[in-house]
């Protein structure tokens, strides 16, 4: 990934030239890898691409709560798993909407802000969040 080198934090430079709006999809990477522990490309390809393939197979499967734990959750949270399923479940498939092909099938920010607040017992969990 090519990056800004004169803007003060890491900025992709896939943005530089595109408007950016209130449905643009990283913040969908960033649930994502909240939830999975995994990074946005790696040996497996990306992040997004298994995510909606995974989500396709873990419905076909009847959203099957001990597939998710294993297949999906970082390591460091699936100790906490049956106090928070629910919520790390619905920021998965948030992540997932929010990183859609068509722009116009993401939630906007104020929906996904309001679908987080339902999640907020399991975001008060962690300090680096509240």
């Amino acid at each position: 990934m090519r990056t800004i080198d004169w803007l003060p934090f890491n900025f992709a430079a896939e943005y530089a030239d595109t408007e950016v709006s209130e449905k643009v999809d990283s913040f969908g990477v960033v649930l994502l890898e909240i939830v999975t522990g995994k990074v946005v490309n790696d040996q497996h390809g990306h992040l997004t691409t298994w995510a909606k393939a995974y989500l396709n197979t873990w419905a076909r499967h009847g959203y099957d709560d001990k597939l998710f734990t294993n297949d999906v959750l970082d390591n460091d949270i699936a100790s906490d798993a049956a106090r928070y399923l629910k919520e790390m479940k619905a920021v998965f498939k948030l992540g997932v909407e929010c990183t859609m092909m068509d722009p116009l099938r993401r939630p906007s920010m104020q929906t996904v802000l309001r679908r987080l607040r339902q999640c907020a017992r399991w975001w008060r969990r962690f300090p680096c969040f509240v």
